[in-house]
């Protein structure tokens, strides 16, 4: 029935004498008929209770954080940021990604995060899709080898894994694992989340009405996802060649946006051309009283990611790459 939810099953009319109906008074009818019909059916589903209020009185208390010291940590994506990151005496946390090496080295790449005086987090793909659930069945015991002490985890079927397999360890929600505010962080708290992030959308105010609660990390660098996809950039120009690297996307600005192919779990993500930093608001982000501050990596080299940590080590934004361009992302504008 034009653009309203229902269609015709069996119509019938009777007509009888002689008579005008303009066909706009025709179309009322129907609408007015097709609004009366939905209305009559969803007041048998519409609530009465105020739950906001019953929630907040049982499930939603959220304590705040008596953290006296934010930690820093980094994630890796290759050897070489790992080996700076290493290095870092202000770095106390590294989170591997999983596609940093095959699982069968997870244990000794977490053997040599511990030898640093390092806690070391295992971060699963950004989309939990069938050849990556393979993946990770096969390989659980290599997760239970590493003895990770925590994970990070970007959706429901990722926290189903960690909590089936029965991993130990801490397991904290991405950023695209949306917490925009406090009900939404005290509910995955409760489903098992220990600690969330704060979504990429937010700006500082808003950030600032959720923040201080127990159990919150806040990435402050790193080049953010734009686009998750299982339509392979390099099986479609060049062929399926079973090797991971990195091409680019222009667009009509003449950005360059890295696309990195995850060959293992056949997807690519397509980066933001110029990565978020965040230390000229450092200031700032110390009033938001977040436990965890992060920094991700990319596309880094060794020497980048080395410069980027010694410059947030000294909070100096000086001291960052002279050949980086960056964005401070919703930071200062939040999504408009």
């Amino acid at each position: 029935l034009g653009d309203t939810d229902f269609y015709w099953d069996t119509l019938c009319g009777t007509v009888e004498g002689d008579f005008f109906l303009p066909v706009s008074l025709l179309n009322a009818f129907r609408r007015k008929a097709a609004e009366t019909v939905k209305e009559t059916i969803l007041s048998w589903y519409r609530r009465t209770a105020d739950p906001l209020k019953k929630l907040q009185e049982s499930v939603f208390t959220l304590p705040c954080s008596t953290s006296e010291e934010t930690v820093y940590a980094a994630c890796v994506m290759t050897l070489d940021q790992l080996d700076a990151a290493l290095s870092d005496a202000n770095i106390r946390r590294i989170d591997l990604s999983s596609t940093i090496a095959e699982a069968t080295e997870y244990p000794a790449l977490a053997a040599r995060v511990r030898a640093a005086g390092k806690t070391v987090y295992l971060r699963f793909p950004q989309v939990f899709r069938e050849k990556a659930l393979s993946y990770m069945e096969v390989h659980v015991n290599d997760l239970r080898k590493a003895g990770f002490d925590g994970f990070l985890v970007s959706d429901l079927e990722e926290l189903g894994f960690v909590k089936r397999h029965g991993l130990s360890g801490s397991i904290v929600s991405d950023a695209g694992f949306y917490a925009f505010n406090s009900l939404a962080a005290s509910q995955l708290k409760h489903f098992g989340i220990d600690r969330t992030t704060v979504p990429l959308e937010l700006n500082r105010y808003e950030i600032r009405e959720t923040a201080g609660h127990e159990g919150q990390e806040m990435i402050v660098y790193g080049r953010t996802p734009m686009m998750v996809s299982a339509s392979c950039l390099h099986e479609t120009l060049k062929g399926c060649r079973k090797q991971e690297s990195i091409w680019t996307l222009t667009d009509r600005m003449g950005n360059r946006m890295p696309v990195v192919n995850h060959c293992r779990y056949c997807m690519n993500t397509v980066y933001n051309a110029n990565p978020t930093c965040l230390l000229e608001d450092a200031a700032a982000i110390r009033q938001l009283n977040m436990q965890v501050l992060r920094l991700e990596f990319t596309t880094e080299s060794k020497e980048e990611t080395a410069q980027v940590l010694e410059a947030f080590s000294k909070q100096d934004p000086a001291a960052l790459p002279k050949t980086l361009s960056y964005t401070h992302g919703h930071f200062r504008r939040g999504v408009q």
